[in-house]
């Protein structure tokens, strides 16, 4: 509305502008004003200078009613409105309802390996992940998810020469992944020294591809149970995902699908890959029997394998093959991948191949969502080192402090309660963060109560939750230029205005910190109110007591959205 009320008072002058020209900020709280109109996008087609047209801006709007104050600084128009601009902003106030589109996206997340467990490095994919998922399926798209995980290649070929050498069926019944962790490690520990063992894990896995009738076996049981305890804690941060579609699904082998997905055909495998880029001299086979792509030099792009002279293929050929089957079966118009920042090199090079290969992908939106890396205060997180903290662990020690911390202040909650404050937590401490930097893990920090945290806003949603339960008659009738609001009243209801703003720039970037930043944002301006205006349901003015639940309502229904989106949960006591 307030772009609407500034296009409204200037268009008769300014014929050439559009609303989409309206640039609205908030300044900082420091300064006295309400909104600050950016003058600069204006000038050209207002073919007046900056400073001069924010001065004819802001004589236009100081005649209205609405507006009490306009003050024009280095092509910047200052705005202060009037209580009654604000009383009509709530009375306005309307969530967007998107509406349904004909358009299938793909969203590609979580890249767990199996015989590993999720670890605090995985949860930025996860998390970041699914967040894109709600919010494009709250935008009406038709949404696919897929978790891509490395169910085949050279990891297999590692677990299984380390059963054969050392597997103990005892300790695997006890705790699957975790054994197969360990013996990941000890065998990559003990390759890492004897290049005997190297080989040895590059002819089991070899062996595996030719379907050795035993590995197979062991294939399939370490997959299943792989797959049992990343879905336990997927759902306990929230993660829903359609499809699970490893890997060794492009091989073309007969392996079992973990989800319901359409069956691939012969030209959907890998194999049959290689041979058509082959065909589309998009591909080149050496010598040596390996296969390799050369990219156009406008590109800059280095040259990549495709297939080692053995056979084997790659990931670059398990990615593209992927992308032809999503081509085939869903028709996207959008594929998203969300992985680590460094492998943004390998998916420049997939969707090179794919837009040259494919005239399904040659105006295709093929977008990579890049998260930077989660380390640990010593360091880089590696599986192969043992150097990893596991989601269960944190999970459990996140409990194990919130029950602690309601104990020294004598409060009792139900298990559930306590278990969805140290989940959104644990998420929250990631999602408050730009997925696009590297991210050092820190206990202080995931085990945070108070400040910019997921607790802090939890108690603020449900204190204003309690605020409101009691049946109070909200007559909008009643909002009238005598009720005074406060600079209380007035942010809330600016937040309120903000929140679309902040859902379409979060959907343009694919970053849901801001959105995070906008939930600990409004919490502390509730607490601000509830500090400095005292309790809303003993005020003895109904007209302004009417107002202030209908607000705290409106606040309380974007927050909530909000937390939906962002896959939060919200306890019903704190």
């Amino acid at each position: 509305m307030i772009a609407n009320f500034i296009f409204t008072e200037v268009q008769n002058h300014f014929p050439k502008l559009t609303i989409s020209d309206i640039r609205i900020d908030t300044p900082p709280k420091w300064m006295p004003w309400h909104y600050t109109l950016n003058v600069f996008s204006l000038a050209g087609k207002c073919q007046k200078a900056p400073d001069v047209l924010a001065w004819e801006i802001g004589d236009m709007l100081s005649s209205h009613t609405y507006v009490v104050s306009t003050d024009a600084v280095k092509g910047f128009l200052n705005i202060t409105f009037s209580d009654a601009f604000f009383l009509r902003l709530l009375e306005e106030f309307s969530p967007m309802q998107p509406k349904s589109k004909d358009e299938t996206v793909i969203v590609d997340y979580i890249g767990i390996n199996i015989g590993k467990q999720m670890h605090v490095g995985h949860i930025c994919t996860a998390v970041f992940g699914q967040v894109i998922i709600n919010h494009l399926r709250y935008q009406g798209y038709d949404v696919i998810s897929d978790m891509h995980q490395g169910d085949w290649g050279i990891i297999f070929g590692k677990l299984l020469t380390a059963w054969e050498k050392y597997g103990d069926e005892e300790a695997f019944t006890a705790n699957p992944v975790e054994y197969l962790l360990s013996l990941y490690v000890r065998i990559s520990q003990e390759a890492k020294k004897d290049e005997a063992v190297e080989q040895l894990t590059r002819d089991t896995f070899l062996k595996l591809s030719q379907w050795d009738e035993q590995l197979v076996q062991l294939w399939k049981k370490f997959t299943h149970e792989s797959l049992s305890a990343v879905k336990a804690t997927l759902k306990e941060l929230h993660i829903q995902y359609d499809h699970a579609i490893g890997e060794s699904f492009y091989e073309w082998l007969g392996l079992p699908k973990a989800t319901n997905h359409p069956d691939l055909d012969e030209e959907g495998t890998m194999s049959y890959i290689v041979e058509e880029l082959i065909k589309k001299w998009i591909a080149t086979k050496n010598e040596d029997k390996s296969v390799w792509v050369e990219f156009p030099k406008a590109s800059k792009l280095p040259s990549t394998i495709l297939q080692k002279r053995d056979g084997a293929n790659m990931y670059m050929t398990s990615d593209l093959a992927t992308l032809k089957y999503r081509s085939v079966h869903w028709h996207p118009t959008k594929n998203i991948v969300c992985t680590w920042s460094e492998q943004r090199l390998h998916f420049q090079q997939v969707y090179s191949i794919a837009q040259r290969a494919w005239w399904g992908y040659e105006n295709a939106e093929l977008v990579h969502v890049m998260n930077g890396l989660v380390k640990l205060p010593e360091g880089k997180i590696s599986s192969r080192e043992g150097n990893t903290i596991p989601l269960d662990q944190l999970v459990s020690q996140w409990v194990e402090r919130a029950n602690k911390i309601l104990i020294e202040k004598g409060r009792a909650l139900n298990p559930e309660d306590v278990r969805a404050i140290s989940v959104w937590a644990i998420k929250y401490a990631f999602l408050s963060q730009d997925r696009s930097k590297d991210i050092v893990f820190t206990w202080d920090k995931a085990l945070a109560f108070e400040g910019n945290s997921g607790p802090y806003i939890q108690y603020a949603v449900v204190r204003m939750k309690k605020m409101i339960w009691e049946d109070v008659s909200i007559e909008k009738s009643s909002w009238n230029s005598n009720v005074q609001l406060t600079k209380h009243d007035i942010q809330l209801i600016q937040d309120l205005h903000a929140w679309q703003d902040v859902l379409d720039s979060c959907g343009q970037s694919y970053k849901y910190h801001s959105l995070a930043q906008y939930c600990y944002d409004v919490a502390t301006h509730i607490n601000a109110m509830y500090s400095n205006v005292g309790s809303i349901m003993e005020d003895t003015d109904m007209a302004r007591k009417s107002l202030r639940v209908s607000l705290i309502s409106e606040i309380v229904s974007v927050i909530e959205a909000s937390f939906s989106l962002l896959w939060l949960p919200i306890p019903e006591e704190m």
